[in-house]
C-alpha cells in the first residue's frame, strides 16, 4: 500500500457540476452518513469525486483506478467518461 497525498481543497469546476447534482440525488435516495453533508461539500472537487467513487455501481478495476487518481479534477473527468 502506498498512501496518497491529501487532495487539494479545489472548487468543483463548471464541467463537473452534473456530478455534484448526481451525488446529491444519490444521497437523497440512499441516505447514509453523507446524506446530511453541508452544502459546501458539494462544491468540493475532491469530496464529490471520493463520494461518487464510493457510491456508484462500478467494477472493481474502475473503482481502483478512480481511487488511485492524484488529481481530483482528473478523477471527476474519469467519472464523467463512465456515465452513460
Amino acid at each position: 500500500v502506498r498512501w496518497c497525498h491529501p487532495d487539494p481543497d479545489d472548487e468543483l469546476q463548471p464541467q463537473h457540476a452534473l456530478l455534484s447534482t448526481l451525488l446529491l440525488r444519490i444521497l437523497e435516495q440512499v441516505g447514509g452518513e453523507h446524506a446530511n453533508a453541508a452544502p459546501a461539500c458539494f462544491d468540493d472537487a475532491a469530496w464529490v469525486g471520493w463520494r461518487l467513487a464510493e457510491l456508484l455501481p462500478l467494477e472493481d478495476l474502475q473503482r481502483q483506478a478512480l481511487l488511485q487518481q492524484d488529481d481530483p479534477h482528473a478523477r471527476l473527468d474519469s467519472l464523467l467518461a463512465l456515465l452513460p
